[in-house]
């Protein structure tokens, strides 16, 4: 079974992977922020096939969680990362942001919050590997 793990500091947000998700087969394990994220990782021992990461979070934001996780040094690197946010956010240098800035950063898309349900699973087929 594809096993995500879902970054939101959002309770209801999370609620949402946690309802739809596993109704389509996907294990989910969640996080609130990019600091714990980074912990569930290490003490997943590569059983993480994908993530879904908000950008604004206490603690560490996806902007940083992303450039962090592709410098670790073993297959968690290449663990695949959908962003899913509101948009309009800005860098930690104030400037304006853009999906393709999270693709440059090393995500593999990008869904912009409010997000149908479909969208998810939809990246979710697409990006992470299921396995049987």
């Amino acid at each position: 079974m594809t096993k995500i793990l879902c970054v939101d500091d959002e309770p209801m947000i999370l609620k949402i992977y946690s309802r739809f998700l596993p109704r389509a087969g996907y294990e989910i394990v969640t996080a609130s922020d990019g600091t714990e994220a980074l912990q569930v990782l290490a003490e997943s021992n590569g059983s993480i096939d994908g993530i879904f990461t908000d950008d604004m979070m206490p603690q560490m934001r996806g902007l940083d969680l992303i450039p962090t996780i592709r410098r670790l040094e073993d297959s968690l690197a290449q663990t695949p990362i959908v962003v899913v946010c509101t948009g309009g956010n800005k860098s930690n240098d104030g400037t304006s942001l853009t999906p393709q800035d999270y693709l440059n950063l090393g995500a593999q898309a990008f869904i912009k919050k409010p997000f149908r349900v479909d969208q998810l699973l939809e990246a979710a087929q697409t990006y992470f590997v299921k396995k049987a």
